[in-house]
């Protein structure tokens, strides 16, 4: 799969994205459900004049019409006014997830010097690393991706299909990809998917491959 096909699924741009950018570009969702424990209490945040109470730890962002058969969370945000973005048309709901506490790195070239800071601000301090819909009639797997060149794989066990995405450089890997599809009892046909970047273990193990493999092509 290329990144261009998998970027046309509804809100398959989201992933790598800080929440911030996020709700800038398709605004609040239905719920915010928050991870939390005694280390990652909820905390007051703001959102453009919005006050919600958010854990540091890990959010689920929910995107659908209508908020009405979610439970209010321990930690976490519901949409008084939910509304389903038209960026994510075709699709009956989405599912986001980002880790949070992820911080930005700086270089300092002149001082030798690198940085990591975690930014105060919870929304850009929370990156999306997976992503799954569910779209409101099953789409053709042809519609999808063209797997003439990029075969996708069944997943043992589920039915489902699994379609790689890897973004290179001058063949060096820059990020991995995957991207699994639900499919329909014809097989022809998907009903959801899940798209998942390599901050998840088992992408991550992906890029791992790929990138050793560069080495070794470089280091002959």
């Amino acid at each position: 799969m290329t990144l261009a096909e998998m970027k046309s699924l509804p809100g398959g741009a989201m992933i790598g994205m800080r929440v911030d950018a996020v709700l800038k570009t398709y605004g609040l969702p239905a719920a915010i459900l928050a991870s939390g424990d005694q280390r990652n209490r909820a905390v007051p945040a703001v959102w453009q004049g919005t006050e919600m109470r958010l854990s540091r730890g890990g959010w689920d962002l929910i995107y659908r019409a209508s908020a009405m058969t979610l439970a209010r969370p321990k930690q976490g945000w519901l949409n008084p006014r939910p509304a389903m973005p038209e960026t994510l048309s075709g699709i009956s709901g989405l599912t986001v997830v980002a880790n949070g506490g992820v911080g930005f790195v700086r270089i300092d070239r002149a001082m030798h010097k690198t940085t990591y800071t975690v930014p105060n601000d919870q929304f850009l301090a929370h990156k999306v690393i997976s992503a799954q819909g569910r779209f409101n009639v099953p789409v053709p797997i042809r519609n999808i991706v063209n797997q003439t060149e990029n075969k996708c794989v069944a997943i043992a066990g589920v039915n489902k299909i699994r379609c790689w995405v890897l973004v290179e450089e001058n063949e060096m890997p820059l990020a991995v990809y995957a991207v699994d599809l639900g499919l329909s009892k014809t097989g022809s046909e998907a009903t959801g998917y899940t798209i998942s970047g390599d901050e998840v273990d088992f992408v991550h193990h992906k890029y791992a491959e790929h990138y050793q493999h560069w080495m070794d092509l470089i280091s002959d």
